[in-house]
């Protein structure tokens, strides 16, 4: 076996083996764990939870077959450090039962991929991943340029005076991705089942775009004209700086993560100024926004390639999977309020993801082609 299994870094976490970055992380989320449990932590045998765990966590255990813990407190702390272990994906290092896999895995379904279409500014649209690299066409006075690595650029082909405004549209289907380098030189990733509208070329005093969906921005800075991005009734103003807006039409809320520089962010008469390191949530058709300090991390986990838990819910999960492997979810037991907690590689496919969240022993999957039952 060539990968860190569940049992062996647990083994290396009481032993003291752990590197660094794995004991950080264990003792972290234990701590946070155990303060919401109310587990004393001196309280604990972690020579007992070691046993529960290694026995919990060979390759062919069966967890509906039997209990898995014996005595409250050590099933607590063990269950801790299992669902730890069983979301923390170092590089692909980590064990999925392979028998499980292949009775979840019904049908192979792959991660996204880069993929979206283009529609210009007459209603024509381009499939991008069906074209070869180089000059697709041109909009508003610019060249429409696809690279090498697959990402879409506008490049400048005359004067700014000869151009005209014209709106182009960039979407991304369930199990798509796409990056975008617009015309000011600003980057845009967009997450899957997203889109943006925005000028082909930038004429006038301000440079807006608008979003459905979620995306990070780089944006080029330009102090005679701000950077504008509308998604709902929120608006986004920047001058150059780095965010992040998540706005699904089927999620309440609308949240704005800012990782450098500064943003303003108006909502009907509200208006506040974020900070890094802060994000804003406010709720559809309402005037409420939120602000507190978030790990910046978390809110680009997606575009970094990975899916990043923090105390989530299993329906807010399943979400953000359906759209990334282009599945539908349907829930036969009520487990929408589980949460979980880790970090998880977007580039497994989706008989890894969901095996692994079987190791948690609270949730199971049935998949029928690409249609995924959850259930208890």
């Amino acid at each position: 076996m060539d990968k860190i299994s569940a049992n062996e870094l647990i083994e290396k976490y009481l032993n003291g083996t752990c590197t660094a970055q794995e004991k950080q992380m264990l003792e972290n989320f234990y701590q946070q764990e155990s303060a919401k449990r109310g587990l004393p932590a001196d309280e604990i045998n972690f020579g007992k939870i070691k046993t529960e765990i290694w026995n919990s966590t060979r390759e062919n255990i069966k967890p509906k077959r039997r209990p898995i813990f014996t005595l409250p407190r050590i099933a607590a702390a063990a269950s801790i450090l299992l669902v730890t272990v069983a979301l923390i994906w170092y590089s692909g290092k980590t064990t999925i039962d392979n028998s499980r896999k292949k009775e979840i895995a019904a049908t192979n379904i792959e991660p996204a991929r880069q993929k979206a279409i283009l529609t210009l500014a007459d209603g024509s649209t381009i499939t991008l991943e069906d074209q070869p690299n180089g000059t697709l066409t041109k909009q508003g006075g610019n060249q429409i340029v696809k690279l090498d690595n697959g990402s879409v650029a506008y490049k400048e082909e005359m004067a700014a005076a000869d151009k005209k405004i014209v709106y182009n549209t960039m979407s991304t289907p369930r199990g798509g991705y796409y990056h975008l380098t617009l015309s000011d030189g600003s980057d845009v990733w967009l997450n899957s089942a997203s889109s943006i509208t925005y000028p082909a070329s930038f004429v006038g005093a301000e440079r807006s775009v608008s979003i459905i969906g979620e995306a990070y921005f780089e944006i080029a800075k330009d102090t005679s004209r701000p950077f504008i991005v509308k998604s709902g009734d929120q608006t986004v103003k920047v001058l150059g700086t780095h965010f992040n807006v998540m706005a699904y039409q089927d999620d309440k809320l609308i949240t704005t993560t800012l990782l450098e520089g500064s943003v303003r962010i108006t909502k009907n008469d509200n208006s506040v100024i974020l900070k890094p390191g802060q994000s804003a949530s406010n709720l559809a058709r309402t005037a409420m926004m939120t602000i507190k300090d978030v790990n910046v991390e978390n809110a680009v986990a997606w575009k970094n390639g990975y899916f990043k838990f923090d105390n989530e819910t299993l329906g807010d999960i399943m979400k953000k999977i359906s759209r990334w492997y282009d599945i539908d979810v349907e829930f036969k037991d009520d487990v929408r309020k589980i949460t979980f907690w880790g970090t998880y590689s977007r580039s497994k496919n989706i008989a890894d993801l969901l095996s692994t969240l079987e190791l948690t022993q609270t949730v199971h999957f049935k998949l029928y082609g690409r249609r995924v039952i959850v259930m208890k």
